[in-house]
């Protein structure tokens, strides 16, 4: 069996300027489209949570590929339809990779996030105290 070392949480926003039946017709290709490029990109366990004016997206990888989540980035601007952009947050299961894409029709942008064993030294501190 396989192990599941990446998981990619996706955020989809639809922009006001759509009416409700629009949306829905939308939001039905996207995901059809959306589940076929993940498929391509050797997702699996892909799950879409359609929530008000969002499609919320999630979904696993065997492996934690950069190259292959750059060429998810670049297959999703390229079906995206006017007036939808979000994000994609892919976290390696260990921490020790993340990744964020922003993404909108053609147009998508990378920033890869460290996630250190410790905490920075500008990060607020709290103690427990014992009983």
């Amino acid at each position: 069996m396989e192990s599941m070392i990446t998981e990619l949480f996706g955020h989809l926003v639809y922009a006001d300027s759509l009416t409700y039946d629009e949306l829905l017709d939308t939001e039905e290709q996207l995901i059809e489209d959306l589940e076929r490029i993940l498929e391509q990109a050797e997702a699996e366990h892909m799950e879409f949570n359609p929530l008000g004016d969002a499609l919320m997206f999630q979904c696993e990888f065997t492996h934690h590929k950069l190259y292959i989540f750059r060429k998810l980035a670049c297959d999703l601007v390229q079906i995206l339809p006017q007036g939808i952009d979000g994000r994609m947050f892919f976290l390696s299961h260990d921490l020790a990779g993340s990744t964020l894409y922003w993404v909108k029709p053609h147009e998508w942008q990378e920033e890869n996030l460290a996630l250190p064993l410790t905490a920075p030294s500008t990060a607020k501190s709290w103690s427990a105290t014992k009983e």
